[in-house]
């Protein structure tokens, strides 16, 4: 679904969700578009660094793995997607916090803040800043990089993902179509 709406690139991109003292992620280098059990990887959240898959083989973890990690130790949310969403980007090249105006954004997601990292791919940077966003489920765009969505379910961030894109989408075309 994810590479379908255009959320992501055939390899950009990434799922996560936790389970007691573990999260589950994607594979780095996995395919959004077509997972199976041998492209999600269990790692330990308290520090272990042996990373293996559901279908027993070793596999590194997407390179975001520290910043799902950093969530999930610092935040009660559960599941983690994130996608490399073009409208939400293009909007936050040149917007810091960007409102929607839709219903449906404004009802799931009235606002995506937007972060300006020095190094926005899967830093210790963005595993210390991105947690304080998500102390209930919600979404945060990191200019010229992507969107992270968390929530209780993965059923949820990703809608949320979707939602920040659809409603960025709306203002995108909006600005096509102004009255004058």
């Amino acid at each position: 679904m994810l590479f379908q709406q255009g959320l992501i690139s055939a390899s950009a991109g990434n799922l996560s969700c936790r389970k007691r003292d573990k999260m589950y992620i994607t594979a780095s280098g996995s395919f959004l578009g077509e997972l199976d059990y041998g492209e999600v990887v269990e790692v330990s959240l308290s520090g272990a660094r042996e990373y293996l898959s559901f279908a027993q083989e070793l596999r590194r973890p997407s390179v975001e793995a520290e910043v799902h990690k950093s969530i999930y130790l610092n935040t009660p949310r559960l599941a983690i997607a994130h996608g490399h969403a073009p409208y939400a980007l293009a909007l936050a090249a040149s917007i810091d916090n960007i409102v929607f105006t839709d219903a449906e954004g404004q009802l799931h997601l009235p606002s995506l803040p937007v972060l300006e990292l020095k190094d926005p791919i899967g830093s210790s940077e963005a595993a210390e800043r991105l947690p304080k966003y998500f102390t209930s489920p919600g979404a945060v765009v990191i200019r010229n990089h992507g969107v992270f969505a968390a929530a209780d379910t993965l059923k949820a961030a990703v809608s949320l993902l979707s939602t920040a894109e659809f409603s960025s989408k709306i203002i995108c075309l909006a600005k096509d179509f102004k009255r004058d």
